[in-house]
């Protein structure tokens, strides 16, 4: 049979029609058939009464062969990944998680990441790591592990795909700013046991103590180093604490650590929470500084008990930058409200906010955001950082509030978190998105690359730039400061409001 050709377009426009409707149809008839209410217990939400419809829908109906507990596990772990500074952890997980707390160690690569549109954006190279020796730097975005893609993947996917077993390899694909080219590395996994605190004398009567992390001994660490500090160098005139490439802890330790430099109670932190009680102040008490490694048999030792008096009133500099990550930013905020430092840096990360962890049935975790701190004196730190006393860079030609530096302001929140869009750390963030585009445009330009990032190895020694200017504050001789206008992230009309 033949047909012109306006009739075969009309005979298949009717066929498609047909098969169309009768899809419809049949997908029509058999929601109606199988469709039957379930109730929702008035203390539950809608959607979870949903869910469990829907789950029992694919166990009966579903024809392709399916791991019920597993599809339920990536769901939860997708959807508490996308709240910011959310985890969900499977037993391992926890488990591992609890081992890096402790200062057991952990095997990976050695670098403290956040999630970035479609990879990982390096905040931390930990000091010796196999990251550090392969040349990774802060601010590098990570977005293929081994060849494969993360484009589309959650956080915990990502992760996933560095981590693995020691003494093997993982081949990254980074891109550097200011070019954004693909560049390779392949870097061996290790433990990595970090050592978080450093010190030595550093100039006659001048010392040095650098604090890279705050697990929970570190009080107890610190004030080793300081007794060490005393005995080596009797004559002790000035101190500077570096905080520099340090990503945080416990916030119990941290307020030890405020503790050790201040005299009698004061106030080390404001936190303000959702829950009954979380809005109070933390002190510089045993109540309030001790961890579980300072209990022993039920019994709780003061890690500041053998603590030389002279540390209580030392003129003490804080060193800071872009990497200085919430548990620093609290003890170098609550040394500058109670006036008991100088802080001397680059305006810190700004991440203010605190996450418990909470186990959950099954033995595995969630991390989540419960509440925000604040300095003593109700300074906001969540997106805004401390602002230095003195602003100092790394190099000495360098701009500390170079829009290249990655802080916690620049990180899109998922709408459904309840941002205000006029809320000024959303307006600051979209003003930097802008601003960086221009600047990495330019750069591009005129074939300009970013220097590379100062090496922890080197803080502390005559090549550290910020170091040598916090040594010549304490000496009396004078300091480099940033000339200009003052931090965009100044904060201190702020406090007390937010």
């Amino acid at each position: 049979m033949l047909m012109t050709t306006q009739m075969k377009k009309d005979h298949l426009l009717r066929l498609t029609s047909v098969i169309k409707i009768a899809a419809l149809t049949f997908f029509s008839l058999h929601t109606a058939s199988t469709y039957a209410a379930s109730p929702c217990p008035p203390d539950w939400e809608a959607e979870i009464c949903q869910l469990k419809d829907v789950v029992e829908k694919i166990k009966t109906d579903s024809y392709t062969p399916i791991d019920i507990h597993e599809f339920l596990n990536q769901g939860i772990k997708r959807t508490v990944d996308t709240l910011t500074h959310g985890q969900y952890m499977d037993k391992t997980e926890y488990a591992d998680m609890w081992k890096t707390w402790r200062a057991e160690g952990y095997v990976g690569i050695g670098v403290v990441v956040g999630e970035e549109g479609d990879g990982l954006r390096v905040y931390q190279v930990v000091d010796n790591s196999p990251a550090e020796k392969a040349n990774i730097h802060p601010n590098d975005l990570i977005i293929e592990a081994d060849g494969e893609s993360f484009r589309g993947k959650t956080f915990k996917e990502m992760t996933a795909n560095i981590a693995g077993l020691p003494n093997t390899v993982v081949k990254l694909t980074v891109q550097r700013m200011p070019k954004m080219q693909k560049t390779y590395f392949n870097i061996t996994r290790s433990k990595i046991n970090t050592e978080t605190v450093y010190h030595r004398i550093v100039a006659p009567n001048y010392g040095w103590v650098r604090i890279s992390s705050f697990d929970e001994n570190v009080v107890a660490k610190t004030v080793d180093a300081l007794q060490d500090l005393a005995k080596t160098e009797p004559n002790l005139k000035g101190l500077i604490l570096d905080l520099r490439n340090n990503g945080g802890g416990s916030l119990s330790a941290a307020v030890g650590v405020v503790s050790i430099f201040v005299q009698g109670k004061q106030k080390a932190v404001l936190t303000k929470g959702k829950a009954v009680g979380s809005e109070r102040y933390l002190y510089t008490t045993l109540d309030d500084y001790k961890t579980s490694a300072n209990t022993k048999d039920g019994l709780t030792v003061d890690p500041l008990a053998n603590l030389p008096e002279l540390y209580k009133t030392i003129p003490l500099v804080v060193l800071v930058h872009h990497n200085t990550v919430s548990a620093p930013e609290l003890v170098s905020g609550a040394l500058q409200d109670l006036k008991r430092a100088t802080i001397i840096g680059e305006t810190t990360f700004g991440k203010g906010s605190v996450q418990a962890i909470s186990p959950v049935i099954n033995n595995t975790g969630l991390r989540l955001t419960t509440a925000n701190y604040f300095t003593p004196s109700g300074c906001p730190i969540n997106g805004y950082g401390v602002t230095p006393d003195y602003f100092v860079n790394e190099r000495k030609n360098g701009d500390p509030d170079d829009v290249l530096n990655f802080h916690e302001v620049d990180i899109a929140h998922p709408k459904y978190e309840g941002i205000d869009p006029k809320n000024p750390l959303e307006m600051m963030r979209k003003e930097r998105v802008k601003r960086r585009t221009e600047v990495l445009t330019a750069m591009n330009q005129h074939q300009q690359v970013l220097p590379s990032p100062i090496l922890a190895k080197t803080f502390g020694t005559a090549t550290d730039y910020m170091f040598s200017q916090a040594l010549r504050y304490l000496q009396n001789k004078g300091i480099d400061q940033k000339q200009g206008l003052p931090s965009t992230y100044n904060v201190h009309t702020l406090c007390g409001n937010l």
